[in-house]
């Protein structure tokens, strides 16, 4: 039987940095105070790099499998597949772990880890970074022991729920919540704009970012200096189109270096996730935010 001072504490993440970012934060606080740490996402989260993540070696990865419902009868058929045998992963994962706690941090790659520690007898906790229970979390709060909030009149938390609450807000990376002693200093001349979408991208910015600097007059254009996210597939056009303007520009499909680039930025473009708009109010830059879709 493990002894219980080696049973770790497993962290619970999507697939997305909105989700992976705060729980790799909560992690790398955990680890430092001497407890034993392992992470826990799907596939399309492990294939992120501990780098990119800021995950330290000494916090063991693990990934299961995960699916989402809705978008049609066959997304959902795949979705529940895919949530059942993640289930049976985590299961298995649980049997060998034998975590003391579990903590996740939203998105449905967190049910099955979630659900196999509850049903294995494992405390759990549930971390809500919006203002709305998110639907993985629904399913999930009945078994809750308790849940760490962002807004203290979370909706859709029962009254129950609420009970069992604490407001914590959202875990920030510690890199960006250390730019807040830098203070921001307005451009001169050259602007330097950083454009986000979320770890993937976001398609629609492609679109929108480059057209808006088209617009302008050429003389205007001139003074803004571009970093950009880009999904793989829309990458080159976007370069083309930059190019085509004459305009500086650096474009990259994830960026490894977030902190370093926010801290240079003079305004930032990007969704308007909740891990995104904490990460920035920390880090005390101007962002132009673009909700969904």
């Amino acid at each position: 039987m493990t002894n219980p001072s080696t049973r770790p504490i497993m962290i619970v993440a999507g697939g997305t940095g909105g989700h992976m970012f705060p729980g790799v934060a909560l992690a790398r606080v955990l680890s430092a105070r001497g407890y034993r740490v392992v992470f826990v996402s799907d596939t399309r989260g492990a294939a992120v790099s501990r780098e990119n993540l800021g995950l330290p070696e000494n916090i063991e990865r693990f990934a299961v499998s995960a699916g989402r419902l809705g978008g049609g009868a066959l997304t959902t058929a795949r979705g529940v597949l895919a949530l059942i045998k993640g289930f049976a992963e985590a299961r298995r994962l649980m049997r060998r772990l034998q975590p003391s706690l579990a903590i996740g941090f939203g998105g449905y790659p967190t049910v099955p880890p979630i659900l196999a520690a509850g049903l294995s007898g494992v405390p759990t906790i549930i971390h809500e970074q919006n203002a709305v229970l998110g639907r993985a979390n629904r399913r999930l709060a009945r078994g809750a022991r308790a849940f760490a909030l962002s807004f203290e009149n979370t909706a859709r938390l029962s009254e129950a729920g609420a009970a069992r609450a604490r407001v914590v807000g959202n875990p920030v990376r510690e890199e960006i919540a250390a730019l807040a002693a830098h203070p921001y200093s307005p451009p001169t001349d050259i602007v330097q704009v950083l454009v986000l979408g979320g770890s993937l991208g976001a398609q629609v910015f492609s679109k929108i970012v480059p057209a808006a600097f088209e617009s302008m007059a050429p003389e205007a254009r001139s003074r803004f200096r571009i970093a950009q996210q880009c999904r793989p597939e829309d990458i080159e056009a976007v370069r083309a189109t930059y190019r085509a303007l004459q305009m500086p520009v650096d474009l990259a499909t994830f960026f490894d270096d977030v902190p370093q680039r926010i801290a240079r930025a003079h305004v930032v473009i990007c969704r308007s996730g909740a891990s995104t708009i904490a990460e920035l109010t920390a880090a005390g830059r101007p962002a132009l935010y673009v909700p969904y879709p």
